[in-house]
């Protein structure tokens, strides 16, 4: 059914209008299309950023793990190194126990009447050259068959005498280098007068130190200088 209003326009009821003009639609459209975009490029930043984060929760987990594996190669290496001195240590204690037992022996039979030992020891584990290796090119060929290595030796002595006799002796023996009196000291044991005293020398292991010239002035002079 068509319904005319016939009333005239004063007499019309009146109501709002809404009416767009091209001036305004096209504002609201590259405002809309801007929201649009800017919504899309927040999810795909979003989507970036979630990414991102699962990339580093992995790298973090992988560098974890290389630490752990670092720290286990480095337990096996340090493991290593202890089993190789202990095979070394060994290998060494094999090659010079005969070697030991002779200069044991060496040494009972330069030890005088009236003096005894208390210590026998190596003080360091690395070699050192003999006093009495020549400084020429023969040096390498006397260190294939020479491997001094630091000692000291400590004990009593009733007299002073005895104590020079075990430096000279000691300085003859073919086992003994570098021989030279760390201390001796007058002390009393059981109301008797002694000296107690301390030697360093190097020991030859080849056993073929050679004997120096005039022992018994170094020796004696020795004595005189460090028990004033």
């Amino acid at each position: 059914m068509i319904e005319i209003n016939l009333l005239p326009k004063e007499l019309q009821i009146q109501g709002p209008r809404l009416s767009f003009s091209k001036a305004m639609i096209m504002p609201v459209a590259g405002a809309f299309v801007l929201i649009i975009a800017m919504i899309g490029l927040t999810i795909l930043q979003k989507n970036q950023i979630t990414e991102l984060d699962g990339k580093i929760q992995i790298a973090k987990a992988r560098a974890q793990q290389l630490k752990m594996d670092i720290e286990m190669v480095d337990a096996l290496v340090d493991i290593k190194q202890k089993i190789t001195a202990r095979i070394d240590a060994v290998k060494v204690l094999d090659r010079n126990r005969t070697t030991w037992v002779n200069v044991l022996e060496d040494l009972s039979e330069q030890v005088p009447e009236f003096l005894w030992l208390t210590a026998f020891r190596e003080i360091q584990n690395t070699p050192v050259a003999g006093r009495n290796v020549p400084d020429s090119a023969a040096i390498a060929a006397a260190e294939a068959s020479k491997q001094f290595m630091p000692a000291e030796l400590e004990g009593y002595a009733y007299s002073l005498n005895s104590l020079a006799t075990f430096i000279v002796n000691l300085r003859k023996s073919g086992y003994f280098d570098n021989v030279d009196l760390s201390h001796a000291r007058e002390v009393a044991l059981e109301s008797h007068p002694a000296y107690t005293f301390t030697l360093t020398c190097s020991i030859d292991y080849a056993g073929t130190t050679n004997t120096p010239l005039n022992p018994d002035v170094g020796a004696h002079g020795e004595l005189a200088a460090k028990t004033q």
